[in-house]
């Protein structure tokens, strides 16, 4: 088109920036893509359960730049999204329950939906404990699934609650976190009880396999790793990751 500006595309770097307090964190994402251009201070994010990894931040919003300088570059063209079966879908259909009556065989994808339904029915305290064990369970997946490109799944559903949430009921979740206290609260105490109970997640990560670039190319086996073994791993993330005594 005469007369249209050059749009150029690419992400130049990014660096972090910790508030004074310590409390939380800007991304400030530098692009060349534009006429002139794009230099994005992200917006501090709170601390606690939404800061699960800087990586997740970095995904979010190098999202949002990929909508601004790479789609314009794609718009005389035509677009086809590919999505394996079975990627980030639940398998069980679970309401707003109580810790208690949860089951080894929901996985994080359940749970998601889960903390959302409790969100709707304004019981937070609920909806924190779902969460936890939604992140706790993504992160055992991780231990277990093979193809590394298929981990980022449980950060990505953390995301997409969050945004079903919206900002209001994301300040009341925050406010039932705080709620649930630090290690070794009452709540934390009674959180890794039950988990010691229940014992490691006896679903197939099927959530998370499908996720993965294995799930286009091929894969041998079931998409686990060989010779993993639960009733080491599943103690060991209870200590080490969610710090139970």
């Amino acid at each position: 088109m005469r007369g249209a500006p050059e749009w150029k595309s690419g992400v130049e770097g990014f660096d972090t920036q910790p508030d004074p307090a310590g409390q939380s964190l800007e991304l400030h994402i530098s692009t060349n893509c534009g006429p002139s251009g794009i230099h994005a201070v992200v917006p501090p994010v709170t601390r606690g359960i939404w800061v699960n990894t800087l990586g997740v931040m970095i995904v979010k919003y190098f999202s949002l730049l990929f909508m601004l300088c790479f789609l314009p570059l794609q718009a005389n063209s035509q677009v086809t999204n590919y999505e394996a079966e079975g990627n980030l879908a639940p398998t069980h259909k679970v309401g707003c329950i109580p810790l208690k009556d949860t089951r080894p065989e929901y996985t994080p994808a359940d749970l998601a939906v889960a903390v959302v339904k409790c969100t709707e029915n304004k019981n937070y305290d609920t909806a924190v404990d779902l969460f936890i064990l939604m992140q706790l369970r993504a992160v055992y997946d991780t231990k277990r699934v093979k193809d590394r490109t298929a981990h980022q799944a449980g950060s990505v559903l953390a995301i997409q609650v969050r945004n079903a949430l919206g900002p209001a009921r994301l300040e009341k979740m925050q406010e039932a976190l705080d709620k649930f206290g630090g290690n070794n609260s009452p709540r934390h105490k009674a959180f890794c009880a039950l988990m010691k109970r229940q014992g490691p997640p006896k679903y197939h990560p099927t959530y998370m396999i499908q996720h993965g670039m294995s799930a286009f190319t091929g894969r041998e086996g079931n998409g686990l790793i060989r010779k993993f073994r639960p009733q080491k791993a599943w103690p060991d993330l209870l200590k080490n990751y969610m710090k139970c005594l």
